[in-house]
């Protein structure tokens, strides 16, 4: 997250020098996905990005973007044997899941300027480098004697994992003028090749311009 701002501020500070002397357009995309996942992660996306026109209906983009999201489950694993005589065991079960991950897409933006707020559609490639997944899991057994309970038997267990994938993105937006900036509220779907869970991904974003 340190190098992201830094990064961020860099951009907010050379933004000024490219954007007006070279037609070079420097801005930040921030948004997150549009679908939550079934383990309640709804994951933000933020990170600078480079806009290099071709022509006035044509330009070429890329971007840097950080997505990160965390989620807490909890679910009760049942009794056992629940007979006088015996003990029975109450599992509560905490899992804790981290995702991180560094996208890099770089699409062509096609732009149909009307007079009001022109719209543009993009397509393009990404690469991704999900840096790690951290799965904390922890499991509580109480085992009751007549109704006497002993001390909890914690187990904690962890995972992590990082890989690259590539894949294809599409999508589209509009544009709103105030003064310097230009604001793109934008929706992309990306397709993860290779990917065996998830593999499409749909994100609402904003992207902030300086320059044109």
């Amino acid at each position: 997250m340190k190098s992201l701002i830094s990064v961020l501020v860099a951009l907010g500070v050379c933004s000024g020098i490219f954007a007006h002397g070279q037609g070079l357009g420097v801005g930040i995309k921030a948004g997150g996905s549009l679908v939550q996942r079934n383990d309640g992660t709804k994951r933000f996306v933020l990170g600078p990005s480079l806009e290099f026109p071709l022509s006035s209906a044509l330009a070429v983009e890329a971007a840097g973007l950080f997505r990160w999201g965390e989620a807490i489950g909890r679910c009760c694993l049942g009794r056992g044997p629940i007979i006088p005589t015996y003990p029975y065991y109450d599992t509560d079960q905490i899992t804790t899941t981290r995702r991180r991950s560094w996208e890099f897409p770089v699409v062509l933006k096609a732009y149909y300027r009307q007079p009001r707020s022109p719209v543009f559609g993009l397509v393009g490639l990404a690469a991704r480098r999900r840096n790690a997944e951290h799965h904390r899991e922890t499991s509580v057994v109480v085992v009751r004697y007549g109704g006497v309970a002993e001390e909890p038997r914690v187990t904690t267990t962890r995972s992590s994992m990082s890989d690259w994938r590539g894949g294809v993105t599409l999508g589209g937006g509009f544009e709103l003028s105030l003064g310097a900036l230009r604001l793109q509220p934008q929706i992309r779907l990306t397709r993860w090749l290779n990917e065996p869970r998830r593999p499409l991904t749909s994100d609402a974003l904003v992207g902030i311009d300086f320059g044109s």
